[in-house]
């Protein structure tokens, strides 16, 4: 459903997703959560810090931002890196806009069509964003996934890469079999964890540090399977 949302009713969608994504605080908002920072504009500057009105105009006028926003405040407050698959449907997006403009600007035959299609697939992107950023955040309310840490949460968003702009989340921290995400007050060592059935290699799993009790995301190495052993720090 938020995908569906996302793609025909972006406005709401955006409004609603950037007030769930702060938790209702909205003594937290700027404009794009100052992702998209120009040297004429400032975020929380222009009277836009903690107001709802202007997260309506945000959501109403600039959703793509919007939703990139709101995905990138979950991303640096949580430790999630775009997959590889994210930014290839980024830079395809991207490379469809920039087609379709300069269709229509040199009157090229077929213009229609390929604007077109690069509406449809940015709004297909939309709603994939917005659907990937609900189902973190459930996952974050069911117990399933592990929440942010007190540090990350107060933090300012952090600077963007290269790769940043644009992309969808999908997968969380990469991490090899060696390094799990812990806070700043643990001390960390090596545990072993069993990889439970149904989790193949390669694919993130949750596990408890017995050391201190977190919750802790790890990627399976790929040459480990189900039913088998790997350690990790933590």
């Amino acid at each position: 459903m938020w995908c569906v949302a996302g793609m025909c009713c972006a406005p709401c969608a955006q409004y609603k997703l950037r007030t769930w994504v702060l938790d209702n605080n909205m003594g937290q908002y700027k404009c794009c959560q100052g992702y998209f920072d120009t040297c004429c504009f400032k975020a929380g500057g222009c009277g836009d810090e903690g107001n709802p009105a202007c997260l309506v105009l945000e959501a109403c006028c600039c959703p793509g931002f919007a939703v990139q926003g709101s995905r990138f405040y979950v991303m640096d407050t949580r430790n999630i890196m775009p997959s590889e698959t994210d930014n290839k449907l980024a830079h395809f997006n991207n490379f469809l806009q920039l087609a379709a403009c300069l269709c229509r600007q040199f009157d090229c035959e077929g213009a229609d069509l390929i604007t077109f299609a690069a509406d449809l697939f940015f709004s297909t992107l939309m709603g994939c964003m917005s659907a990937q950023v609900a189902h973190e955040l459930k996952a974050e309310a069911s117990g399933k996934a592990a929440q942010p840490s007190q540090m990350a949460a107060s933090r300012p968003p952090q600077s963007m890469s290269m790769e940043r702009p644009g992309s969808v989340i999908a997968q969380p921290v990469p991490v090899s079999a060696q390094a799990v995400i812990v806070t700043a007050q643990s001390v960390a060592q090596p545990f072993m964890v069993a990889v439970p059935p149904g989790v193949n290699p390669g694919e993130v799993m949750m596990v408890q540090s017995p050391v201190t009790g977190q919750m802790l995301q790890v990627q399976v190495p790929p040459n480990v399977g189900p039913g088998g052993q790997f350690q990790v720090m933590g």
